[in-house]
């Protein structure tokens, strides 16, 4: 079956400091990991620093099937992320499609799930 690669991220508030970018960051991996392998984004270290890259907080690469219910799924888990934590926007960007969660309805569901679907298509052509 087809691969959709998607990069998740969600707001960063002036109070957040690390711990709590940390723990937000891996609650939402754990729950994404049920329906796809998720890794967490690595910065290229600067021209003139040593260091090896620092992950990046707040964003999360997800690999799932092309699969409308696996992509349900991962809409439903960021709608339920996005309620526990109603002061921030979630953003997928899968390709060139970039779509923002916020409060979806039932219907925005299906209508995100189609965006999905159709930015899938259009990175295998």
């Amino acid at each position: 079956m087809p691969e959709l690669r998607s990069r998740i991220s969600f707001d960063v508030l002036e109070s957040d400091d690390d711990f709590v970018l940390d723990r937000l960051t891996k609650s939402l991996a754990n729950e994404l990991r049920t329906v796809g392998e998720v890794s967490l984004p690595v910065d290229e270290p600067a021209d003139d620093d040593k260091g090896a890259g620092e992950l990046v907080l707040a964003t999360l690469n997800v690999l799932t099937a092309v699969d409308p219910l696996q992509i349900e799924a991962v809409i439903r888990i960021l709608t339920s992320f996005r309620r526990r934590n109603p002061d921030r926007r979630i953003r997928v960007a899968v390709g060139d499609a970039k779509i923002e969660i916020d409060n979806p309805s039932a219907e925005h569901v299906d209508e995100l799930v189609e965006a999905f679907l159709a930015a899938a298509k259009r990175r295998k052509r």
